[in-house]
């Protein structure tokens, strides 16, 4: 499984942003995926570094996300 994407500090102050990605079937979560960035500066952007955790399969029928700072 293979994530990517971008994250842009908006905020006037240095943040590390937090996703937490899952992978769902009905109620079953198939996969939590875990991705971060290192410290931005106001205006920075960053690729995400995220990491797969469970089992991947391609019969998902909900994708969930939950960002934090």
């Amino acid at each position: 499984m293979t994530i990517v994407g971008k994250a842009k500090n908006t905020d006037d102050k240095t943040s590390t942003m937090f996703t937490h990605i899952k992978f769902l079937k009905g109620d079953e979560v198939l996969a939590n995926v875990m991705c971060n960035t290192g410290d931005l500066e106001p205006g920075q952007t960053e690729a995400m570094n995220c990491i797969p955790d469970g089992t991947y399969t391609k019969k998902f029928d909900k994708v969930t996300a939950e960002a934090s700072f």
